[in-house]
């Protein structure tokens, strides 16, 4: 089971920053597009996400 941010037990005075990194070699655009869209249970994937290939 996945622990979303919103369920730790952080202070909220504390800013946590997300990074993820998507390989994309071999991707479409679309499947970019799809694997870095906003979840519909989860929210966004990072505050920031960086492409490589």
């Amino acid at each position: 089971m996945r622990a979303r941010i919103q369920d730790l037990n952080i202070s909220r005075d504390v800013k946590v920053k997300t990074i993820s990194q998507v390989y994309t070699e071999g991707m479409t655009s679309e499947d970019i597009q799809n694997e870095i869209a906003p979840s519909v249970l989860d929210g966004a994937r990072a505050d920031f996400i960086f492409l490589s290939q």
